[in-house]
């Protein structure tokens, strides 16, 4: 749809996002998904991640709630593959990110990689840097796919959006957050620009 062939730059200027509410884009989307004369549903469950299109909507709702939506070494790699899915979808408009539960993502699931000892993520001394630039660089370019997407990806923030978690979040076009959400990267303190360097940009 023409409307979105600059990823809602037509409909929103520097000037006015700030007060773009999280009531009046829920209208535009439902006002999107009613113009189509397609009625379509069809869901897919990744292990990490449910992927769900509805009319011309899809939505990436990450899907662990119980250990608040914390990424491990899975999540990025099926995030990467529902936008690309999505971007493949000429049915697809917009994608939609969220997370199920009380948490949009808490960060990387620091229990996961300790028990699972991945050697990447958690490395004996000395350490190595590269090692860790690797690891993360890959997450990042999965996460990156938000950002480089051609189809608009708009974020909902339910809860936390903490660390690694804010790094997905702001790789998305436009974000909405819920009056109680909170977003933050503590490792910034000791280590400056988070991974996406979206923090940064924003």
């Amino acid at each position: 749809m023409s409307l979105f062939l600059t990823k809602l730059s037509i409909l929103f200027n520097k000037q006015n996002m700030a007060s773009v509410t999280s009531k009046h884009l829920t209208r535009l989307l439902l006002n999107i998904s009613r113009q189509s004369n397609i009625s379509q549903h069809r869901h897919t469950s990744f292990s990490t991640i449910n992927y769900e299109i509805n009319n011309r909507l899809a939505y990436i709702t990450l899907n662990r709630p119980k250990v608040f939506n914390a990424i491990n070494d899975v999540m990025p790699k099926e995030l990467s593959e529902c936008v690309e899915k999505a971007n493949n979808d000429p049915s697809v408009h917009i994608i939609v990110l969220s997370g199920a539960g009380k948490a949009f993502c808490s960060g990387y699931d620091l229990s996961y990689y300790a028990q699972n000892k991945n050697e990447n993520a958690v490395q004996e001394m000395p350490w190595d840097p590269m090692k860790d630039y690797i690891f993360m660089k890959k997450n990042t370019e999965y996460f990156m796919s938000l950002f480089r997407s051609p189809k608009p990806t708009l974020c909902k923030i339910n809860g936390d959006a903490l660390a690694g978690g804010s790094d997905i979040a702001l790789c998305c076009d436009i974000i909405i957050m819920a009056n109680e959400a909170h977003i933050g990267y503590m490792p910034a303190r000791v280590w400056g620009c988070p991974t996406t360097a979206m923090w940064i940009y924003r």
